[in-house]
């Protein structure tokens, strides 16, 4: 099986991360939760290591090399096994503790999938908590799970939003939701589904 490539240096862990593909760099140190783990991201590397999209590296936090403990400290490592992945000198995402194999591949694929979207810039839309409610909005209302399983095959993306009435958020998220609901009419559907004490 192929072998992770070692970080061993500050300037190796610099070209790494500097790659135009994904770099994915797990940091282990001498635990049990360590340990179990290797294998899973060697495993997945060895599956993919022809790809140019994608690069696994591996660093021991217990190395000792100069220069070692103040990256750990500007990378902000609490824990281990810590996995980042960068993509031109940028942190992407950090993944904390032990992954079993499937959840492991379902969280690198959604974080280095060319299909995932980016967003460039956002805007704040203040909602006031007297703001009226928008009836001709096609936000969908739930308050049963057995409500909400018709909506989960539509042909259009559907995005449930969980709240509790009564909390001093639910009106201006509902109005919030009721303008992306309008906005999004042709695109999406919207739902609010509210937990009450008793949820069928």
């Amino acid at each position: 099986m192929f072998s992770l490539p070692h970080i061993n240096s500050i300037s190796q862990y610099k070209t790494a991360i500097s790659r135009k593909a994904y770099a994915v760099l797990y940091i282990y140190a001498r635990c049990s939760a360590c340990g179990l783990m290797m294998p899973i991201v060697e495993r997945i590397s060895n599956s993919r290591r022809m790809s140019e999209d994608i690069k696994f590296y591996k660093m021991d936090a217990n190395a000792g090399w100069g220069g070692l403990n103040k990256l750990l400290q500007d990378l902000k490592i609490e824990a281990y096994p810590t996995t980042l992945i960068f993509r031109q000198n940028e942190i992407v995402v950090q993944g904390l503790g032990y992954k079993p194999l499937k959840p492991f591949e379902e969280w690198l694929s959604f974080h280095t999938s060319p299909e995932k979207a980016t967003i460039k810039s956002c805007r704040i839309v203040e909602v006031t908590k007297d703001e009226s409610i928008n009836k001709s909005s096609p936000l969908i209302y739930c308050d049963s799970l057995k409500d909400i399983d018709s909506y989960m095959n539509s042909p259009k993306p559907a995005f449930l939003t969980i709240s509790i009435p009564g909390t001093p958020y639910h009106r201006p998220l509902e109005v919030l939701l009721q303008r992306t609901a309008l906005s999004q009419a042709n695109d999406a559907t919207h739902i609010l589904f509210s937990l009450n004490d008793r949820v069928s």
